[in-house]
């Protein structure tokens, strides 16, 4: 589990009560944005802090950062997908033991699909789609879509009464029965309109290796720290995220061969059928594996 860096305890602060836990490519973003516009929810300052995987030894004053706007909102969240495949359960036990959770889950076949094409186009994976496959339940992509297993590893720690779970596609079908049940869930007000802003972080892939290697090591080296006067880092900055933007392009990923189908659906099916289960709901949508972008 892992300790709590020691100059991050005993401080009184401001956390969060509720985590868009997962899953990855189904939805969270999408979740993120609609619930900042809740005025009695805050959600955290950026989406995905990472802190129970990722930035765990920063500490809590790291934490916090990601919550300097509280103004006094029922309802403190943020969004970190990698969560729900992490074994990050004990440490968010540790530090938000009361905590809620929403699970947003999608066609497992689909979410593997769409994370795979993602971490193409972010440069995370080069691997083929079948070089990929060939690591099977042990692969890190495969493994973000065993919802049964990673939330049953949550329910060593926490009740399932205190999770909640959006299925991506209800949620495109009736944005406003899915939301409503959200805000029931993290029991605030059901009667704020939600502008609907269409889907978020949609499939994209890089332009340039080149130019997203520079950019990358730019950030990497904090150049824009070091070498740009302080009155000119909000420009730079802002050109910096205008060449990061431009370099990516939309993307639709091409279709699963019929043998690639076959595979994750041998993987994938006890999932669904143990999630159908624990839940006591119905996910033969995710039965006809048809693959979504």
């Amino acid at each position: 589990m892992g300790r709590i860096p020691e100059q991050a305890r005993g401080r009184d602060s401001m956390l969060p009560n509720f985590l868009i836990a997962g899953a990855a490519k189904a939805g969270s973003t999408t979740l993120y944005y609609y619930l900042a516009q809740h005025p009695d929810i805050l959600m955290s300052s950026g989406k995905e802090p990472r802190f129970f995987t990722e930035h765990w030894d920063k500490g809590l004053a790291y934490y916090e950062q990601w919550f300097t706007a509280y103004a006094g909102e029922k309802a403190v969240g943020e969004a970190s997908p990698d969560y729900l495949a992490s074994q990050s359960a004990a440490r968010i036990q540790q530090i938000l033991p009361d905590v809620r959770f929403i699970f947003a889950l999608r066609d497992p076949i689909a979410r593997t699909r769409s994370h795979y094409w993602h971490s193409i186009g972010n440069g995370r994976e080069s691997r083929s789609f079948d070089e990929m496959l060939a690591g099977g339940r042990d692969e890190w992509i495969i493994r973000s879509s065993l919802y049964y297993t990673n939330i049953k590893h949550f329910l060593n720690f926490f009740p399932l009464e205190r999770m909640h779970f959006v299925i991506t596609e209800d949620m495109a079908k009736d944005l406003s029965s899915c939301l409503r049940g959200v805000f029931e869930f993290l029991k605030i007000d059901l009667n704020v309109p939600i502008e609907d802003e269409g889907p978020k972080n949609t499939a994209k892939i890089r332009r340039s290796e080149a130019i997203r290697k520079a950019l990358v090591g730019i950030n990497r080296s904090g150049a824009l720290r070091k070498f740009i006067p302080l009155r000119m880092r909000p420009y730079a900055l802002q050109t910096y995220k205008f060449l990061r933007d431009k370099n990516y392009r939309p993307f639709t990923p091409p279709e699963l061969r019929a043998e690639q189908v076959k595979f994750l659906s041998d993987i994938f099916t006890p999932e669904i059928e143990g999630l159908e289960q624990l839940l006591g709901c119905d996910l033969s949508i995710w039965k006809r594996y048809h693959c979504l972008s």
